[in-house]
């Protein structure tokens, strides 16, 4: 299950004032989730004060231009995104269906270099298993240094969007997948210029 976490965007109707009112209204959906994509372990990790740092930053900084990049970052989307290529149901009013879709129009943005601090260097599983056998507590680990290794990786925005053409209602009540992602009257979606925006997150 779900939860989403509404945000507020402006994006012009698709149709205009004239054709919504003899044919009714388009809504569209999209569902953002940030995602991300490790190089080999071995090269991007790094002991804190390592001149090696700033060689690979730059390596990864120059890939996260290329095209190899955002073709590696829409495969990943792709991939991880449990809602890429899955129904939108719209209710009315009255529950009854005021709209299908599909979410099947995918991009990917803001592609950048991010970093995060560990306590210990990346180990195979068969590293882990057997120090997890050796030791009661990571912290006695012969490589552990506190918040001392720093690792590097490009992490991405995947957008996930679909258009549902609704028959007029005083309210609707939107489901993607079959998850709930919220109910909003005629005149909030009017002020949202019919475009709903959500971030995939874990309950």
């Amino acid at each position: 299950m779900k939860r989403f976490r509404l945000l507020a965007l402006v994006i012009l109707l698709s149709i205009t004032q004239t054709h919504v009112a003899e044919a009714g209204y388009s809504l569209k959906i999209t569902v953002k989730d940030v995602n991300t994509i490790w190089m080999n372990s071995e090269t991007s990790t790094f002991v804190s004060g390592d001149p090696e740092i700033q060689i690979f930053k730059k390596k990864i900084t120059a890939f996260a231009k290329t095209s190899q990049a955002k073709s590696e970052a829409i495969a990943r989307c792709k991939e991880e995104g449990i809602y890429y290529n899955t129904r939108i149901k719209v209710l009315d009013a009255r529950n009854g269906t005021a709209g299908l879709g599909n979410l099947k129009s995918l991009t990917v943005s803001t592609i950048k270099v991010a970093s995060y601090l560990s306590d210990l260097p990346e180990y195979t599983e068969e590293e882990a298993e057997e120090l997890d056998a050796e030791y009661d507590y990571y912290e006695d680990y012969p490589d552990y240094i506190e918040e001392g290794y720093v690792s590097y990786y490009l992490e991405f925005t995947c957008s996930i969007a679909g258009t549902v053409s609704l028959i007029s209602s005083n309210a609707y009540k939107i489901y993607i997948d079959g998850d709930f992602l919220g109910e909003f009257s005629k005149a909030e979606l009017v002020k949202m210029k019919w475009s709903v925006s959500v971030i995939e997150e874990d309950i």
